[in-house]
């Protein structure tokens, strides 16, 4: 065998070894890849499952003044304080609600906890005392919003 035919022949066991460690490498990537979407997702409703609870707390700590304003029949009738507690609690709800929406657009956020909090924004106990005052607020505040989620704010939720 000549020098050429011998590194002909190491040329092509060299690129099929270049071949599958390619298909290994894709295979690897491929799974750190799902790895790192699910640790991504599991993130985020982490995130989600905090903020809310941060937020239930907050809402608990006034409750009796939330109570007083679930009574106005429109939020021009709220005193300064109130009016106050009142946008920092439904733009903290609605931020919350956009996340959730963003997040499950892009893709990290599974499709059954999206659904189980849209249900839970439609169904919420948040609406029976300021139902009435939800569609106020969110007049007065949808404009800080994207398009897309105003679209499903009032599509979805507030109908």
């Amino acid at each position: 065998m000549n020098h050429q035919s011998l590194a002909e022949l190491l040329g092509n066991y060299g690129e099929f070894l270049g071949a599958i460690a390619v298909v290994v490498t894709l295979v690897y990537l491929a799974g750190q890849l799902k790895q790192n979407t699910n640790a991504l997702r599991s993130t985020v409703y982490t995130s989600y499952v905090q903020n809310a609870n941060d937020f239930n707390h907050l809402a608990s700590r006034h409750a009796s003044e939330l109570a007083a304003i679930g009574k106005v029949s429109s939020l021009d009738q709220l005193s300064a304080e109130q009016t106050i507690l009142w946008q920092c609690l439904i733009q903290t709800v609605f931020n919350q609600w956009e996340e959730v929406y963003l997040h499950h657009r892009a893709g990290s956020l599974d499709r059954d906890v999206y659904e189980a909090k849209v249900r839970a924004f439609q169904g919420s106990l948040f609406f029976a005392p300021f139902g009435h005052l939800l569609g106020q607020a969110w007049e007065g505040s949808k404009d800080g919003y994207t398009e897309a989620f105003q679209q499903f704010m009032e599509n979805e939720v507030i109908g």
